[in-house]
């Protein structure tokens, strides 16, 4: 079934937005397009002609978009690092709808970054640039607004890419405060 079907149904249905929580991961996907037309003089691999670039929120922040192309109100929870990457998911999340009251911004992580090259639909590389280093005043950031958080939802999704926002502590708080629906991807 594809989206513009699932959205008629959903229109038909009439029912209220649902409040969700989505919780986790979050990662900017890059897209560099290009065109192949020789091959690297100084060792066997393609030579890629830039020709654009595409940003798309990715992990936790995929779930967020999807969520809100089907009428869902999404609150977003999440922990990206003070970087350009960090502010360029902040103008996506801005530009798409969803609220960011709970994204945390520090200097602590670089935003996890995956960036794809590819020519003609073929990807010929990705380069991952990953999260790392999260101190438990990152979390402690969530920990202090889940109360706030879980109030104002009808459910959760968390979405646990293992980069290190979905603590066993954030984790289990959250189970032990909520008595909600709650979905694992």
């Amino acid at each position: 079934m594809d989206y513009q079907k699932v959205k008629i149904l959903l229109d038909k249905i009439k029912l209220s937005a649902p409040k969700v929580l989505v919780l986790g991961d979050i990662m900017l996907d890059c897209y560099i397009n290009g065109s192949v037309s020789r091959i690297s003089p100084e060792a066997p691999v393609p030579i890629l002609s830039f020709e654009k670039e595409k940003y798309i929120l990715g992990g936790v922040g995929n779930v967020a978009h999807n969520l809100v192309n089907l009428g869902a109100k999404v609150k977003l929870a999440t922990i990206i690092g003070d970087d350009s990457e960090g502010r360029i998911i902040k103008d996506l999340i801005k530009k798409i709808g969803i609220l960011s009251n709970y994204v945390h911004s520090t200097p602590n992580i670089n935003t996890t970054k995956k960036t794809r090259f590819i020519s003609k639909s073929n990807q010929l590389l990705r380069l991952d640039n990953d999260s790392i280093g999260y101190k438990s005043s990152d979390h402690l950031y969530l920990q202090n607004n889940l109360d706030e958080i879980l109030s104002k939802i009808d459910c959760i999704i968390i979405s646990d890419y293992n980069k290190g926002v979905c603590s066993e502590s954030i984790i289990k708080n959250i189970i032990a405060k909520s008595n909600l629906s709650l979905i694992h991807i």
